[in-house]
Formats: structure tokens, C-alpha cells, sequence
């Protein structure tokens, strides 16, 4: 996964395993002034990550890293924050089990949204002015799962989700729907 820092310098994250101990580890590589530097390690995350991660940066510097792992038996999702240089402590974003494929955005008054899959439902979380709210309802359960999630930020301060369910046939159907003014709408 990749992001913009608030200095435009690029940022890449992704899984892998060290060599020796067999750690799972969470590497990045940074651009600045158009060059990249070599692969580092950010953190060694707990549990056991599945592929999905989302990254998205703030307008302060920081940049938020979210990702799913197995810990105590349960799917979770996790994050930590990149701040003044130091990666903060781990923390939790969901509740309960079966907690998939997390994305993420920042808006355009410096706020984050990150969203993911619990079953059939999307659940959603932002962090306003770096302060954790309550977990929302997104989206709920259908007859059909999400299987893959997008967020988009706009000038204007909404944020747009974009669900891809699984469906019975050739064709999977892509659902819409925008938070604006502290709520995702109805429809």
C-alpha cells in the first residue's frame, strides 16, 4: 500500500518475513527528493497478518498504517500511527471477530476514516484531530458480502465508500455510499 506524507514524498508499505527468525515484520521505503530509500523495517505488528493493509497520512506529518491480523483466535484490526518520526503504540480500531480488509483516507480537515469488512457488515471509525470516535455502521449486512472496500475524500469534506459484494453470476455489484456532515447517508 502506498501514500502521500504532507511533504509529498511517497510512501510504501508491505508484509514480509524476516530470512533468519521467520518474523512477520511490516517494511516501508520512503521517497525523498525523487530518490528511495532502502527497505526498513517500521514495527513488528502481533498476530497474523493477512494481506490487507491500508495506509493514509495526515496533514501533520503523521502517517496511519491499518492492517488485519489474527490475534487470540480472532481477525482484528489494528493500526498504529507515525508521528514525528516514531512509530506510537499499537492499538485496536475494531471490535469482536471476523474484523477483514481495512481502508483508509484522510479528509480534508485533516481527519481519518478507515472502514473494513466484520462478516457482512461495514464497520467504520475516524480519528478527529488524532482522537479515536465510536465505531459506526457503515454499511449493513446484505445478502451479499463485501469483498473489496475503497474510500475517497473530497474537497468539500465527504467521504465516499466503494463496496464490491460477491454475488451469485458474472456480475458483482458496486455499492456507493458518502459520509458528510458526521454521518454515512441512509441510502
Amino acid at each position: 500500500v502506498c501514500t502521500l506524507d504532507a511533504e509529498g514524498n511517497q510512501w510504501i508499505f508491505w508484509i514480509g518475513q524476516d530470512a533468519e527468525t521467520g518474523t512477520t515484520h511490516i517494511y516501508y521505503q520512503q521517497q525523498l527528493s525523487g530518490i528511495f530509500s532502502p527497505p526498513s523495517i517500521a514495527f513488528a505488528p502481533s498476530g497474523n497478518l493477512w494481506e490487507a493493509m491500508a495506509v493514509t497520512a495526515s496533514p501533520d506529518g503523521s502517517i496511519w498504517l491499518f492492517y488485519s491480523a489474527r490475534v487470540s483466535g480472532q481477525w482484528t484490526i489494528l493500526g498504529r500511527r507515525r508521528q514525528d518520526g516514531v512509530w506510537q503504540a499499537e492499538f485496536s480500531v475494531s471490535t469482536g471477530g471476523n474484523n477483514m480488509a481495512p481502508a483508509a483516507v484522510t479528509d480534508s480537515g485533516g481527519n481519518i476514516m478507515v472502514v473494513w469488512r466484520q462478516n457482512s457488515v461495514v464497520q467504520s471509525r475516524r480519528y478527529v484531530g488524532g482522537v479515536e470516535q465510536s465505531i459506526v455502521v457503515a454499511a449493513p449486512a446484505t445478502t451479499q458480502t463485501p469483498n473489496k472496500l475503497g474510500l475517497m475524500a473530497d474537497t468539500s469534506g465527504a467521504v465516499h465508500l466503494y463496496m464490491v459484494e460477491t454475488a451469485a453470476g458474472p456480475n458483482w455489484p458496486l455499492r456507493t455510499k458518502q459520509w458528510q456532515a458526521g454521518s454515512w447517508e441512509a441510502v
